[in-house]
């Protein structure tokens, strides 16, 4: 009996076993397939033997194995796990695997058990429901070191979701995942979570009732038995007429096939209607409308290769396009880009297509990706010109293309564009060409003029300006920007080529007046009763406030103040109910539908909304959802933004609102709302909203520090050069282009970095913003003084005080946020801190008084009292923050015995 047992866990039986089982199946499959087939057996009603439910094959080895794992024979138990995965048989899960598992984590390094890791986790056992709490131990184990743990935890979540453990993965796996991960692997990570939980729900969908036939029958394994021994049935006369016929059959002769048949006999109908495909084009069209993609492809390169096969254009070739966009994070850039270029030119022309093709799923799977993919932009662009449908393009793609791409891919776009739309048009309306031609180069080279001026690409944007012979016109605003832009740039090529555009921008007014000058321009002089109301005050009338912002945030010179306008917010919320926030809903779409500044100065405004009542996620979600990732960190902003939807996306399910957004409530109905038509180029209100809200959502002086670089290096470069972009990723690398970030994004780290690594590091700050060529303004100025004496430093404080009063007569102007500083100024870079400072106002002695009221100086506030009454005539009850510093300084006073402030000299 020992001798027995030691010969089952001791390894030489396993080979022994193997070839004995081997043996043993190949040995009946020889007898029964020598056995007649006329010849059935039958057995008797019960059987004199136990009918064994599982094979003696599958049953001892696996039993064996879940014995030498419950002993702690772990090494054993892998050995025996190999051979019987290699003999084919099936192990099934169980919950006693979790030893191994936890063993591994406890005693292996990473990178030599990932492998075994996931081989034992396949074992474990499925979940009874979504929220199955399972696998302590595991879990223990795995957050003890979640960083160090990072592999194993995600390919813990993988399992676990495959396995349909949805609550574990939600709640404790993703949010790991997204806090250690960088955001390309969190992207794989998410898809690969929704990819398998999406297999499992479909593989545990109940199965079909049974039949009504069997309701009364005994399901038994006397059934199983006969049926299995039973004559097998005849054969199908399908298959028979399958394997007599040809490979290839002759083509049908047309219009034969309803000769003896009469024509009302649906069931003919019907029949034609269902045929299998009877051309290869046919066959390839039908793998598509399937969804068999991958198998598509293939054929489709078979069929190219083998060349002179015609392939009908359909839409349905749209699908495809779109899928190869969909797994795109499976592909190589270059692979993704060729499968897309080849199902697209399968897409027919736009004057078959009855309504015309939008593509609007393509459209947002390109244009609204956080990392614009301009290769594939311009090949989409250039393929639907081909077709037809360049106007449709233009306003999408153009933009994109000519801000991300380099200067003579952008060139060449345009030259192809121009090309594919003439050899369209030539073709296929030639009686219409010459006019729809010169429509598109139009639209086309404004477009593209206009953002390469924004882009600072000027040389660019004067190659595309029309030249002498050309029949095409650009309107005189266009030629006014790249003006400005020029004088603006200070260098000889831009000053040598203003002549140019200015003669160009008068040949092309004197043209526009010529050709209105006989045109009786009728003006509408009724003045709108709404338009009464101040863009900055709009009234404690919700209703008429209300009326005045739908015609404001449409119009293009009435537009509110953004400012007023977060602060409006602030009130309607507090005082609409649910039901009646639809009418912010509704201002809102209106806003991005118009577009440009209109949609840009709304955005300003909910962004600000959410950020002054401390609702910092739905600061990046907004921003994410309408910007392009650019002045900002684009890996920070998409981690916070990739939690905040999974967040949001729970709320909406589960009617729960994450612990993370109950700080603020949504505007209006949320789930309602619209993203604008295209992305948004985001202003430096924008992005310094963004950064604010960064340094808010940090959690120690370490990540604010690295928080800082970013902004240094983005305000120095344009882009974030920490944030790696790996070859095999199919979004391309930031713009090549410098975006500079606005001042006011640099003025919390002054506070945050003095706190946190004492009173010098404010001056270093300013320091840096000269360096990027970024002049402090009086708000940097402000801060940094009143630092100095919250942290009782009154030297530094007065130091900065009086240069600043040295500097009455000459304020330093505040930069003009909505103009994007693509280069620094020439003298920037040999400035210093001390070099020039704006003038003082009651903000800044407010700070001052403030600090030193914290800092318990009453020297100081004397001091500060004494300069601020020399240009200001204080008055109680004008300013509340003044007032309210008086106030707590007479307190300070009374509990040091001295007079009162009112009391001291002048």
């Amino acid at each position: 009996m020992l001798a027995a047992s030691w010969a089952l866990v001791h390894p030489p039986w396993i080979p022994t076993l193997r070839l004995s089982l081997r043996w043993d199946i190949v040995s009946r499959s020889v007898s029964q397939s020598k056995a007649p087939a006329s010849r059935p057996r039958y057995l008797p009603s019960k059987p004199p033997f136990v009918i064994l439910r599982h094979s003696h094959i599958s049953q001892v080895p696996t039993d064996e194995l879940v014995n030498l794992v419950a002993e702690g024979k772990y090494q054993l138990a892998e050995k025996l796990r190999m051979e019987l995965l290699e003999m084919g048989v099936e192990i099934p899960g169980g919950s006693v695997y979790e030893g191994v598992v936890e063993e591994l984590i406890r005693k292996s390094k990473i990178e030599d058990i990932t492998q075994e890791f996931t081989n034992w986790l396949a074992l474990l056992p499925e979940a009874r429901c979504p929220d199955d709490d399972m696998f302590h131990g595991i879990r223990q184990l795995l957050q003890a070191s979640p960083e160090a743990n990072l592999p194993l935890i995600i390919q813990f979540g993988m399992v676990c979701a495959s396995k349909g453990y949805t609550v574990i993965v939600n709640e404790e796996i993703t949010p790991i995942v997204a806090r250690y991960a960088d955001a390309r692997t969190y992207a794989q990570f998410a898809k690969g979570v929704e990819v398998r939980s999406r297999d499992h729900h479909t593989k545990s969908e109940p199965e079909r009732p049974i039949p009504y036939e069997a309701v009364f029958e005994d399901v038994s394994d006397d059934y199983n038995i006969v049926n299995s021994e039973a004559t097998p049935p005849p054969p199908n006369v399908l298959n028979l007429i399958t394997e007599n016929l040809p490979e290839i059959l002759p083509r049908p002769v047309p219009n034969d096939t309803m000769v003896f048949e009469d024509e009302s006999n649906y069931d003919y109908i019907s029949y034609a209607s269902t045929s299998p495909p009877t051309s290869l084009p046919d066959a390839l069209s039908q793998l598509v409308s399937d969804h068999r993609y991958e198998e598509a492809y293939r054929f489709l390169v078979e069929i190219q290769d083998v060349g002179g096969i015609a392939i009908h254009q359909s839409l349905v070739y749209e699908k495809a396009a779109r899928s190869v966009l969909g797994s795109s994070s499976t592909l190589t850039p270059q692979e993704c880009i060729k499968r897309f270029t080849s199902w697209l030119s399968l897409i027919p022309p736009v004057h078959v297509t009855q309504p015309p093709a939008q593509f609007l799923e393509i459209r947002q799977l390109i244009f609204r990706a956080p990392y614009p993919n301009y290769l594939l932009a311009s090949r989409f662009a250039t393929i639907l010109a081909s077709k037809g449908y360049g106007d449709l393009i233009i306003p999408h793609a153009v933009p994109l293309i000519m801000r991300f791409a380099p200067e003579n891919t952008s060139h060449q776009f345009v030259l192809d564009f121009e090309r594919a739309d003439k050899a369209y048009w030539t073709k296929f309306k030639p009686d219409e060409a010459l006019e729809k031609v010169m429509n598109t180069k139009c639209e086309l080279r404004t477009t593209a003029v206009k953002h390469l001026t924004y882009a600072n690409r000027l040389g660019a944007a004067i190659s595309l300006l029309p030249k002498v012979d050309d029949h095409f016109h650009l309107k005189p605003a266009i030629y006014d920007n790249l003006i400005r832009s020029l004088k603006r740039s200070h260098t000889h090529t831009s000053i040598s080529q203003l002549s140019l555009v200015e003669t160009l921008r008068n040949q092309e007014a004197q043209l526009i007046t010529t050709r209105f000058s006989s045109l009786d321009r009728k003006t509408n002089t009724a003045k709108d009763e709404f338009f009464d109301l101040s863009p900055k005050d709009f009234g404690q009338d919700i209703g008429r406030a209300i009326l005045y912002l739908r015609k404001a945030l449409t119009s293009k010179d009435n537009l509110p103040d953004p400012l007023a306008l977060s602060e409006w917010f602030e009130f309607y919320h507090s005082s609409s109910s649910k039901r009646k926030r639809r009418a912010i809903t509704t201002l809102r779409n209106k806003a991005l539908q118009y577009g440009g500044r209109n949609a840009e100065t709304y955005l300003f405004a909910e962004m600000h909304y959410y950020q002054r009542t401390g609702n910092y996620d739905l600061v990046i979600k907004t921003f994410a959802d309408h910007f392009y990732l650019i002045g900002v960190p684009q890996g920070d902003v998409l981690r916070h933004y990739q939690r905040v939807k999974q967040s949001l996306a729970n709320k909406y399910q589960n009617e729960d609102l994450p612990k993370e957004l109950t700080s603020a409530p949504h505007i209006g109905d949320r789930p309602n709302f619209k993203l604008a038509r295209r992305k948004l180029w985001p202003k430096h209100t924008h992005t310094t909203l963004v950064w604010h809200t960064l340094l808010n959502l940090t959690t120690s002086d370490a990540d604010a520090e690295k928080l800082y670089q970013k902004l240094v290096q983005i305000a120095t470069s344009g882009s974030d050069t920490s944030l790696a972009t790996p070859d095999d990723s199919p979004l391309l690398p930031p713009p090549s282009w410098t975006h500079n970030v606005g001042t006011a994004a640099f003025t919390p780290f002054i506070r945050k970095l003095m706190i946190g690594h004492g009173a010098s590091r404010g001056a270093m700050v300013l320091s840096d913003m000269l360096k990027v060529g970024l002049e402090p303004t009086l708000h940097q100025f402000t801060e940094l003084a009143g630092l100095y004496a919250r942290l009782g430093d009154a030297p530094r404080a007065f130091m900065i005080l009086d240069r600043m009063e040295a500097n009455k007569a000459r304020p330093l102007a505040e930069p003009d946020a909505q103009v994007d500083r693509t280069t620094p100024s020439p003298t920037s870079h040999h400035r210093s801190v001390g070099s020039s400072f704006p003038a003082p106002d009651v903000v800044l002695y407010t700070s001052l008084l403030r600090g030193f009221l914290i800092s318990r100086d009453l020297q100081a506030i004397d001091e500060v009292d004494r300069r601020l009454k020399k240009f200001h005539q204080y008055t109680p009850g004008e300013n509340a923050a003044l007032d309210e510093v008086y106030t707590k300084a007479v307190r300070l006073r009374k509990e040091f015995g001295r007079p009162d402030l009112n009391d001291v000299d002048d």
